[in-house]
């Protein structure tokens, strides 16, 4: 079987026709599917010659932390690692599709690997008591124009010790982009250093969009000397900060961000606010914007010319202001219409 160097590869974690991952696995749907993400790009990827998709799916947990590196992605070489709306989340979390459950480690790692996209994955990561780094993703030594959006990202952390966060920007040297993304926490540690969203200490542009961060001791956090451009973001249920802001961070073109503390930045900033959702906490961990929500809801900025369509795939605005967050809100008409394009069927008359 020849080595995957660009075109569509497939994990599908149900697959058992296979058994143990092997050289003939990774090429195409089904039978032909690699059982985990970590061998498919660790063994099968090799030296990209084109742009490479790798669709996953299944209803069993993935469970090895992965690596992307060495692949030699280019702007036009690039690296897509996504679900198909059948085997997507539903916005909160679903065991029923597919997910990426890693204990002691970051569920994905890029190590010099640009132009890196992650779309619409289940992210969780674990401690399990001793000194760790871990969390959702890890962009890390040079891996630059990376794009995470449309993601479910959970860190569960039962320690006092260790680094945890569920997206972490480190030694970048161009743009980084996260957009759709629900970032939470829970579990009853405290570590050394914890955050939803971190920068370190760089100068590139991170540019974060419509993310919804939830219960970590920092929502949001970034180094000295960072720039940042945020726009329609959420922290709530902050610990100390919903944004710490390091010194001679630049933030132009920041607007409309809002935190339940009193630290938002740019300009339209809502603070002290605190929101009313679906159903957050421990049990269906649900964070789409509650109806009656009257804070984050048609209040955002219009970012359509960057992008049109909320962590569900709904539709935002053309026009009108967006709703905060991850979220956009709908009628009940259009969640029908929703439902109905997932299944692949649309209905009649609604």
């Amino acid at each position: 079987m020849a080595d995957i160097v660009d075109g569509n590869a497939y994990v599908d974690t149900d697959d058992i026709t296979g058994g143990t991952d092997d050289a003939t696995h990774g090429t195409g749907p089904g039978t032909d599917a690699c059982k985990s993400l970590a061998y498919l790009m660790g063994t099968r990827v090799k030296t990209l010659t084109g742009a490479l998709t790798v669709y996953c799916k299944g209803t069993a947990a993935d469970t090895a932390a992965v690596t992307i590196g060495g692949h030699g992605a280019t702007a036009i070489k690039s690296i897509t690692i996504k679900t198909d709306a059948a085997d997507r989340h539903d916005g909160k979390w679903n065991t029923s599709k597919y997910r990426l459950e890693v204990a002691a480690a970051y569920c994905i790692t890029l190590n010099t690997e640009d132009y890196v996209t992650i779309d619409g994955l289940q992210l969780k990561s674990s401690t399990n008591g001793t000194w760790q780094q871990t969390g959702g993703v890890h962009c890390y030594v040079g891996s630059d124009s990376s794009t995470i959006k449309n993601n479910l990202i959970w860190t569960v952390i039962n320690q006092n010790s260790g680094d945890n966060f569920g997206i972490l920007y480190d030694s970048y040297s161009a743009s980084q982009t996260a957009y759709n993304n629900v970032v939470y926490m829970s579990g009853t540690g405290t570590p050394t250093t914890t955050g939803g969203i971190r920068a370190e200490h760089d100068s590139a542009t991170i540019s974060l969009y419509n993310n919804t961060v939830v219960l970590f001791v920092s929502n949001y956090s970034f180094g000295n000397t960072c720039t940042v451009v945020l726009k329609n973001n959420i922290a709530n249920d902050s610990g100390t900060n919903g944004y710490l802001l390091g010194t001679g961070c630049t933030t132009t073109g920041s607007i409309t961000n809002l935190s339940d503390k009193a630290d938002t930045f740019g300009t339209s900033g809502i603070n002290s606010t605190d929101l009313t959702f679906v159903s957050p906490g421990t049990t269906a961990w649900d964070y789409h914007l509650a109806a009656g929500d009257t804070a984050a809801i048609g209040v955002g900025t219009n970012l359509t010319a960057t992008f049109t369509t909320d962590i569900d795939g709904v539709t935002r605005p053309a026009v009108a202001a967006w709703d905060l967050g991850a979220d956009q809100t709908v009628s009940a008409a259009s969640a029908l219409r929703l439902l109905a394009d997932k299944m692949g069927a649309m209905p009649t008359e609604i």
